[in-house]
């Protein structure tokens, strides 16, 4: 039988890179992002999920329907495992033992997941969170101010996993994206002992040779470099050099809090004297100011919830959330 192993950390963390060291060794098998998960357990959620046949009554007939049936939730959470693990399995090269599921969203469900999959290993991936900020900008955005897009990463999926964190201590393996790439060979025999596996038929650099199936993840390195950025470089400074910027990370840090960037394994007082030294530059101060004002509003009123439902009511069809 297939053990799938879960990778959790932010978009923009390292954890392709994770991913594919660990996807080195023979007995591992995995693909780009599955994202199996996140539609089967969130049927009992009404946050994050909009539907045009309403979520509410998905999640009113799902718990309807897991009560008439021999311990309920626990019977259907049951299902899920063998459902996916037969699905792994199916993904999976026929002499693997272990599949890595490596999804960013979730940290939406990572206290499900590890309760459906008590025997799994679950990695635990942590970055700087500024540089996490600036990943995205300079990655997603071609340095524009693009950060409304991912709120619901930068700030429940943080707020999720170290609450999760505090919670499973003991049952997992967290690790710094930094101190991997400082140290990749120690960390990387760390991990395969966690997993159950010995470390002595892959190589740090193995990962190099493997190859994502699908259109998610990471693509935007050659498989002949180094995977990983230069971790003492001043990269995330420099993206987040503009007044506007730096007022913002100021406040995400204030949000954040010392108590929990401590837990993950990051100084308050070091980033914030890093980005307060930081060379101020004002070349995107019209651009950030009005991609900061445009974000905000796309928050409150879904502008691209509205594009998607006028461009669908050219082809006929017709989605209503106002009971949503």
């Amino acid at each position: 039988m297939i053990t799938p192993i879960f990778i959790f950390s932010l978009p923009r963390s390292g954890s392709t890179f994770l991913q594919r060291m660990i996807a080195a060794h023979p007995a591992v098998s995995t693909v780009s992002e599955p994202w199996l998960l996140l539609p089967l357990i969130l049927s009992f959620r009404d946050d994050y999920v909009y539907s045009s046949i309403q979520q509410k009554f998905i999640v009113q007939a799902f718990n309807d329907f897991v009560q008439n049936i021999p311990e309920g939730k626990e019977s259907y959470y049951n299902a899920v495992r063998d459902f996916a693990i037969q699905l792994y399995a199916k993904a999976a090269d026929p002499n693997s033992i272990f599949f890595i599921d490596k999804t960013p969203r979730y940290h939406l469900i990572a206290e499900e997941i590890i309760n459906i999959f008590p025997n799994s290993p679950i990695i635990l991936l942590w970055r700087n969170p500024l540089s996490i900020v600036s990943s995205c900008i300079d990655t997603w955005g071609n340095g524009r101010w693009n950060i409304h897009r991912y709120r619901i990463d930068l700030f429940h999926g943080l707020a999720n996993l170290i609450k999760f964190y505090k919670n499973y201590k003991n049952r997992i393996f967290s690790i710094r994206y930094e101190d991997l790439v400082d140290s990749p060979d120690e960390h990387l025999k760390s991990i395969f002992k966690f997993i159950g596996l010995s470390s002595d038929e892959v190589d740090c650099e193995d990962y190099k040779k493997i190859m994502l199936s699908g259109k998610l993840g990471d693509k935007s390195t050659d498989l002949n470099k180094d995977f990983s950025d230069p971790i003492n470089s001043d990269k995330w400074q420099n993206t987040l050099s503009s007044p506007l910027r730096r007022i913002w990370s100021r406040r995400y840090l204030n949000w954040l809090g010392k108590e929990n960037l401590s837990e993950i394994g990051y100084d308050y007082d070091n980033i914030l004297s890093e980005l307060k030294t930081s060379n101020i530059s004002f070349k995107k101060i019209f651009s950030d100011s009005t991609a900061m004002m445009y974000g905000n509003l796309s928050v409150f009123f879904e502008f691209k919830l509205f594009s998607k439902k006028r461009k669908l009511a050219r082809h006929g069809v017709r989605i209503d959330l106002m009971n949503e």
